[in-house]
This record gives structure tokens, sequence and C-alpha cells, in this order.
């Protein structure tokens, strides 16, 4: 569930109007009522939109627990329960309207361990690197909102819930082999460029510069990432299965649009996990390059993801 570009706006604004009131009583003492009424309505739709755009990130970090591999010696069920907690007390609305999305990143999931597995080494630590990465996306997202809630002093008991889901992600990243990682970084990069290649979507252009990024660091690490591995026969296998995908989902009655758009916002999801899980276990005195490229890959895939 991307963030709408309107609703960004939206947010921004409503941001910007509060500051500004606040620095200038006075003048929001001159307001005509007409203008207060205008002023107050448009902060109330700035605050909506506010709280819409954390009810979605919440979904977010709640779709990629949901879709990862492993059960963690359960506190990846325990973590999900929390967010589902922190969402009914937002009253963010019900988690049944991301039961499509969940089932559309699994497949998505077995379509790329599938890949990642195709050459020798066998496919039990590539599904570990994806559902790790995924775990610590959703970690990343519920930290953002539980410092910005806490930063505002406001929904105390939906902190305590987030905090809880955080504690439970580090215990199950900790019961993860942090091993699964080693002298993969180039592969899991490679599988980022491949998700972000086969996605459907154009972004205004952020998805390719991300890709950009990404073989920039692959090459750094001394991986061509164009003549490895068969990358572009993978990038169209991909881009078969999600057109199967989406001819099985047009045939059952569901909404195309809406599961074409979540397959690609999926795909850029995946990737920038996989991203930051290989950014977590490098050296940045010995990458610092490499790792630049990874994080402007990561800001690209954040902006494309506000894209609609």
């Amino acid at each position: 569930m991307p963030i709408h570009r309107k609703n960004l706006v939206l947010v921004l604004l409503g941001i910007a109007t509060l500051i500004e009131g606040a620095l200038d009583a006075d003048r929001c003492l001159a307001q005509t009522p007409a203008q207060k009424k205008a002023q107050a309505a448009q902060n109330k739709e700035a605050m909506a939109a506010f709280r819409k755009q954390e009810g979605d990130t919440l979904k977010r970090a709640y779709i990629l627990l949901a879709v990862a591999n492993s059960n963690y010696a359960g506190h990846k069920g325990k973590a999900m329960h929390e967010v589902e907690t922190a969402l009914q007390l937002m009253e963010a609305g019900s988690l049944k309207q991301i039961q499509s999305n969940i089932k559309a990143y699994q497949d998505l999931n077995a379509t790329a361990i599938a890949i990642m597995s195709s050459r020798a080494g066998g496919a039990a630590p590539e599904t570990q690197v994806l559902s790790d990465a995924q775990v610590a996306n959703a970690g990343g997202m519920l930290q953002q909102i539980a410092t910005v809630l806490v930063a505002a002093n406001k929904q105390p008991k939906v902190v305590d819930s987030l905090q809880t889901a955080l504690k439970e992600i580090g215990a199950a990243l900790q019961h993860s082999a942090a091993q699964t990682m080693k002298g993969k970084e180039a592969d899991v990069l490679t599988m980022a460029y491949i998700l972000l290649a086969a996605a459907n979507h154009d972004y205004d252009g952020h998805r390719v510069k991300a890709m950009r990024q990404v073989e920039e660091a692959c090459h750094i690490l001394t991986a061509n990432i164009l003549k490895r591995g068969g990358v572009d026969q993978k990038i169209k296998a991909l881009q078969d299965a999600n057109a199967e995908a989406l001819a099985n989902s047009k045939a059952a009655g569901a909404a195309i649009i809406h599961e074409r758009q979540a397959l690609s916002d999926g795909q850029l999801l995946m990737a920038d996990s996989l991203i930051q899980r290989v950014a977590f276990f490098m050296n940045a005195s010995t990458q610092p390059r490499a790792l630049g490229h990874m994080a402007n890959a990561h800001r690209e895939i954040g902006i494309a993801l506000t894209i609609r």
C-alpha cells in the first residue's frame, strides 16, 4: 500500500501550516471566521492523510512479516500480533483488505526463491536471506512510526505495541544465522536488480535509477551484473511469471489493475528489503562506495513507491 502523492502533499502542507501558525499567532487571530474554518478543514484533511500514511506503513510491515518464509521460533507471529493490535488501536482499517496483497507477495516470494536458487547451492540459504530481508525491512518501518509517535507524544498504547513488535523482530533476526549472507552479497544484489527490472511500472524513472545504483554497487563488488548468472533470462522468467499470475487473477475475476500494481510494488519492496539486508552486513569502512550506491537505490525505491 504505497503512499499516494496527493496524501503526501497534504501532509506536508498541513504540517507547514501548523508550524507557520505556531510561529505567527497574531496573524492567525486576525483570520476571518471563514478563513479559520477553511484552515481547520485543511488541517483536519492533512492529519487524516498523515494517519492514513501511518496505517498504510503498518500494513506494509504486516505484509512483509506475513510473507516471510521462516517462523523464527514463534517471534514472527508475536510481532504480527502486535502490529495487528497497533492497527486496531489506530482504527486503520481491516486486515482483510490486504489478504490479496499477501497472496500476491507469497506467489512472488515463491518465484523469487526459485530464481535465486536456480544456481548450484540449493534453496535453503536463499530462502533465509529473503525471509530475513523482509523481516528486517518490516522492523525499519515500525521503528520509523514509533519514533514519530514518541516525538509527538501521542498514542502511547500504539507505541507500546510497536516497541514490543520490534523486540520480537530483533529476537527473530538473532535467531536467524547471519552466516546466510556471508559471501552472497553480490548474488543477493543481483536478485534485487532482477526484481526491479521485471517490475511492471516505470515509476517516473525512479525504478531505472535504482537499478543503475544496484548495478554500480555490484560492479564495486567485482560482479559484472549483466554478464553473470543469466540475468536477462531470469528477468524474462520473472516477467513471464508475473504475466501468468495476472492472467490467473483476471480469470478468477479479481481486480486486474490492483493486482498488477500489487505485484509491481511488491517487487520493489522486496528488492529494497534485499538491498537493506546486504547493507546491514557489509563493512562500512571497507566498502563505503558500494554502501553509498545501495543507499541511493533505497532512496529511489522509496520515491518510486509514492508514485501512482
